[in-house]
């Protein structure tokens, strides 16, 4: 029975953690720095994107 069991890892879960810490200071630094075309960034909807280009 020991044998069919795997051990536990919370690796996955501390990656998922220390992702966060990094895209947030990421996101910090370079977020002022980006082009106002750069239309791939949370809260951008697809209408604006699509709006954009005409105006």
């Amino acid at each position: 029975m020991e044998e069919d069991l795997r051990p536990i890892s919370l690796t996955s879960q501390v990656a998922k953690v220390m992702k966060g810490f990094t895209l947030e200071s990421l996101m910090s630094e370079v977020a002022g720095k980006l082009d106002k075309k750069q239309l791939a960034l949370p809260g951008i909807s697809k209408t604006q994107a699509l709006v954009y280009p005409c105006t």
